[in-house]
């Protein structure tokens, strides 16, 4: 089962039972909710949609369906208002997240084009300053380019890229782990191998990415530490954008706790294996991600483009 039909299910058990349904249909505070990106619960509410648990009027908005309600008339009523799920609708006081999802939805379409910033303020609902700081951060991390007098270019994602950058990050990680091995705190070491659980009877799996700057900050070399700042951040991006399934979750945590039980027993060279491991296995499923996410964006929508 995938994040986007857990959070489905999740809605729909909540409507149906007429308890803890949210207050807030944005996409923005359910992806806060469910911590997750916007495009598995924009999968989510089209499911909702299509099951017609949810409503979605002329306007493009959506609203909780009354019949779907539950028993409580009262909260009938009270429910059936519009609900703001439509497409990357925010609040403007936090439109980082947003914003960044919808560059890196073009960026995974392949789109090279020119954002401007004005329309972007439009679209999201927030001032050109706002829009002006969240670009700046993105092209910190690599994906948005500023040209003079023509815009932000968005960074479109390329498959040899991304095995190259892998192929990069193993090399430095497996040296940065190397340079911090006599710096390693157990306690820390063992906090992060609590924070990755996979998958057991009852409970889901969880991950701490922690980890990987773990080392690179021990290992207190800076151009190490400059290379994952240019361009790790933009790749993360795409990852955390990408919703990983529960299965995928789940062995990454298994991935983690290996790396992490070879460190607290000071096995170097089972850490290092375990580490490039869990580096080379990322490749092929985060193209599978990609793809997948591709065919679920499809055409993004242009209301940011530069006429």
């Amino acid at each position: 089962m995938t994040i986007a039909e857990r959070i489905a299910d999740d809605l729909e058990r909540r409507v149906g039972q007429d308890r803890d349904v949210p207050e807030d249909w944005t996409l923005a505070a359910l992806a806060e909710l469910y911590g997750v990106s916007i495009t598995p619960v924009r999968e989510a509410v089209g499911a909702l949609v299509d099951r017609d648990v949810l409503i979605r009027d002329d306007n493009g908005r959506v609203r909780v369906n009354p019949a779907r309600l539950g028993s409580n008339p009262a909260r009938r009523g009270a429910s059936a208002g519009p609900a703001s799920a439509d497409a990357l609708a925010i609040r403007p006081d936090d439109p980082t997240k947003a914003i960044t999802d919808a560059v890196v939805e073009l960026s995974i379409t392949g789109h090279d084009e020119y954002l401007r910033e004005e329309v972007a303020a439009e679209r999201f609902g927030v001032g050109r300053t706002v829009v002006r700081r969240v670009f700046g951060e993105l092209a910190g991390k690599g994906m948005l380019t500023h040209v003079p007098r023509c815009g932000w270019r968005v960074r479109p994602y390329r498959k040899r890229d991304m095995r190259d950058y892998l192929a990069v990050r193993e090399t430095l990680e497996l040296e940065a782990l190397g340079a911090a091995w006599d710096r390693f705190d157990d306690a820390v070491l063992a906090e992060m191998l609590h924070g990755n659980r996979p998958a057991t009877r009852g409970k889901s799996a969880r991950i701490d990415n922690r980890l990987h700057r773990y080392w690179i900050e021990l290992a207190d070399n800076r151009y190490i530490t400059d290379f994952f700042d240019r361009h790790g951040a933009y790749y993360d991006a795409l990852f955390d954008h990408a919703a990983p399934s529960a299965e995928r979750v789940s062995e990454m945590a298994d991935q983690h706790r290996a790396i992490l039980e070879a460190l607290l027993a000071r096995d170097r060279r089972a850490a290092q294996r375990a580490l490039s491991r869990h580096i080379r296995s990322q490749a092929p499923v985060v193209a599978q991600m990609i793809e997948r996410l591709h065919d679920a964006v499809g055409a993004p929508p242009s209301s940011t483009r530069a006429s």
